[in-house]
C-alpha cells in the first residue's frame, strides 16, 4: 500500500491541477484557430465547412462547438472541455489495464501518464489532443477487454464491439494519426482472432471506419486551404529524428524516464515470472505501427511527421510501462528492494512537479503584446502592420484575413487596423503603403509601433525584420528596436524559464 498510495495520490493531485490556472495563459495560434472555426453563428454546417480550410478532420470542433453553446466561449470554459477529457483518460486508462497488471504496476502506470509533460500541456490547449487522449485509451481498454475474452475462447459481445466501432469512428474523425492507431489496434485483434467469425467482424468494423474517413479525406484535400508541401513539417532525416524522438519521450517526460531506467536495470540478469505478452505486443504494434504509417504518409503523400501527432500513442507507452513494473520491479519485502522502489515512487512523483507552473502565463503572449500596443501613445485605432505567421499558412488572402481578425485580432481593440506582411514584405520589396507608414514613423512622427510579431519569430527572423524596416524607413538600424514579450517553460521539479514568443518592432527613443 505504501508503493500505490504516493502515487494514485499524486495521479489525483495532477488531474485536479488540471483544472486549475485555466484562463492564466493568453490562446495559442493553433487555440486561436479553433476559435475561428466554432465562433461563429452559421451552426454545425459551417463548422464543418470551416473544418475543411484545415488538416484535422471536424470532429472535435463539432463537440467543442456545442460545449461552447452549452458553457460559453471563454478561455476557462472551452479549456475545461480538455480538462475533463485529459482527466478522464487517466481514469479510463487505469480501469481499463487493471486486469492485465497488478495494483501497483497500474498504479506507476498513470501516474507516468499524470505527470507527462504532455498532459500538463494538453489538458488546458483547446484542441484536439485532450479529446484525442481519452479516445485512444478507450481504444486501449476495449481492445485489450475484446482479446482477453477471446484468448479465453469467449464471445466478446456487441457491447464491446460496438464500442471498439464507434470509439474508433470517432478517434478517425477526431485526428488522422487517431485513425492510424485505430488501424493498429485492428491488425491486433486480427492477429490474435481465433475463429473466422471473429476475424469477419473486425474486418468490417475496420472497413466501415476506413471508409467515411477516406471521403472526407478526399474532400479536405479538395478543400484546405493550407499548402500541404509547404508547411512547418520536414521529411529531411533529422527533422524527423527529432520529431519521433520528443513525440515519444514526452509520454515518460522528465524524471519518468530515470524510473523506467530504474526498472529495465533491475530486471537485467534477475529471474522473475514475466506479465502476459499480449498488452506489451499490442504496445509494440500500436507504436511501431502508428510511427512506420506516419512516415509513409509523410512521404507519400504530404510532410506531415510531428511530435504533436504521436501524443495519442501515450497510453499504449504507459502501460508498456506497467508491464515493466511487473517484470522487473524488485521485492519491497527484500532488502534493498524497498530502497529501489522508494526511489522509483520518488523519481515518478517528482515528475508531477510542474504543477507548480499551473498560474503562469505558459502560452505565447498575444494578450500581453495586444495590450501594450493598444497603451502605446498616439496609436490609438491607427494602422499597424503585423507579421504573418508564416510557417502556420501560406500569404495568402485567406491566412492575412485570420491574421488580422482572428489571431491579432483577437485580443487587440481595433483588429479593423491590422494588416499582415510576410517577414519579406518589410524590405526592399515593401508596398509604397507600407513604406511609407514605416518611414513616417521611424522618423517620429505619431504612433511608434512599427511592426507587431507573434510566433514563428527567432532571433534571426527579429534581426532581419529590424534591417528590413530600416532600410525601408531609410534610417540607421539602431533608430528600430525590438521589444520582446516571453512566456514561461516550465522545467524540471516545477521550475521554469523565459521564452521569448513575441516581439514589437519601434522608433527607438
Amino acid at each position: 500500500m505504501w508503493i500505490v498510495a504516493p502515487l494514485l495520490a499524486m495521479t489525483l493531485v495532477c488531474a485536479a491541477f488540471a483544472f486549475v490556472g485555466l484562463g492564466a495563459s493568453s490562446y495559442s495560434i493553433d487555440e486561436l484557430f479553433s476559435l475561428f472555426i466554432i465562433d461563429h453563428a452559421g451552426g454545425p454546417g459551417e463548422v464543418v465547412r470551416r473544418a475543411l480550410t484545415d488538416t484535422h478532420p471536424p470532429a472535435y470542433y463539432l463537440v467543442l462547438w456545442g460545449w461552447s453553446r452549452a458553457f460559453g466561449g471563454g478561455e476557462a470554459a472551452l479549456r475545461l472541455f480538455s480538462a475533463v477529457c485529459a482527466s478522464g483518460a487517466l481514469a479510463v486508462f487505469f480501469l481499463g489495464i487493471r486486469k492485465s497488471f497488478s495494483l501497483p504496476a497500474c498504479a506507476f502506470a498513470v501516474a507516468l501518464g499524470a505527470g507527462s509533460k504532455l498532459f500538463f500541456e494538453e489538458s488546458q490547449e483547446v484542441r484536439n489532443y485532450a479529446p484525442g487522449l481519452l479516445l485512444s485509451a478507450g481504444l486501449l481498454a476495449l481492445t485489450l477487454a475484446i482479446h482477453r475474452r477471446v484468448r479465453d475462447g469467449r464471445a466478446a459481445g456487441w457491447p464491446l464491439w460496438a464500442g471498439l466501432w464507434a470509439t474508433g469512428l470517432l478517434a478517425a474523425f477526431t485526428h488522422f494519426y487517431l485513425l492510424l492507431e485505430v488501424g493498429a489496434v485492428h491488425l491486433f485483434l486480427l492477429i490474435t482472432a481465433r475463429s473466422l467469425r471473429t476475424r469477419g467482424i473486425i474486418v468490417l468494423s475496420g472497413l466501415t471506419i476506413l471508409l467515411p474517413i477516406l471521403v472526407y479525406i478526399a474532400a479536405l484535400l479538395h478543400g484546405t486551404e493550407q499548402n500541404l508541401q509547404a508547411m512547418w513539417f520536414s521529411n529531411a532525416p533529422g527533422f524527423l529524428f527529432n520529431q519521433a524522438f520528443g513525440g515519444l519521450t514526452q509520454a515518460w517526460s522528465r524524471l519518468a524516464i530515470g524510473a523506467v531506467a530504474i526498472l529495465a536495470l533491475a530486471a537485467f540478469g534477475r529471474r522473475k515470472p514475466s506479465p502476459p505478452l499480449a498488452p506489451l505486443h499490442l504496445s509494440g504494434l500500436a507504436i511501431g505501427g502508428v510511427l512506420a504509417a506516419g512516415l509513409i504518409v509523410s512521404f507519400l503523400l504530404a510532410p506531415s511527421f510531428g511530435r504533436k501527432n504521436l501524443i495519442f500513442l501515450a497510453p499504449f507507452f504507459w502501460m508498456a510501462g506497467a508491464w515493466l513494473y511487473d517484470a522487473a520491479a524488485p521485492d519491497p519485502k527484500r532488502r534493498g528492494g524497498a530502497a529501489l522502489i522508494g526511489l522509483l515512487v520518488l523519481l515518478t512523483i517528482s515528475n508531477g512537479l510542474n504543477i507548480l507552473t499551473r498560474l503562469l502565463p505558459r502560452n505565447e503572449p498575444w494578450r500581453e503584446s495586444a495590450a501594450y500596443v493598444d497603451a502605446a501613445p498616439g496609436c490609438e485605432a491607427k494602422p499597424i502592420p503585423v507579421v504573418l505567421p508564416f510557417l502556420f499558412g501560406p500569404p495568402t488572402p485567406f491566412f492575412r484575413r485570420l491574421a488580422e481578425d482572428r489571431f491579432f485580432g483577437h485580443y487587440d481593440r481595433w483588429s479593423e487596423r491590422l494588416t499582415a506582411y510576410t517577414p519579406q514584405e518589410f524590405g526592399p520589396a515593401a508596398p509604397p503603403d507600407l513604406r511609407a507608414l514605416l518611414t513616417e514613423r521611424a522618423h517620429g512622427q505619431g504612433c511608434r509601433i512599427l511592426a507587431w510579431g507573434v510566433h514563428d519569430l527567432d532571433a534571426p527572423t527579429v534581426t532581419a525584420i529590424r534591417t528590413a524596416i530600416a532600410a525601408s524607413a531609410g534610417v540607421p538600424e539602431t533608430t528600430v528596436k525590438a521589444t520582446a514579450f516571453n512566456r514561461i517553460k516550465p522545467g524540471l521539479l516545477g521550475t521554469s524559464a523565459l521564452r521569448p514568443n513575441a516581439y514589437l518592432f519601434e522608433r527607438a527613443p
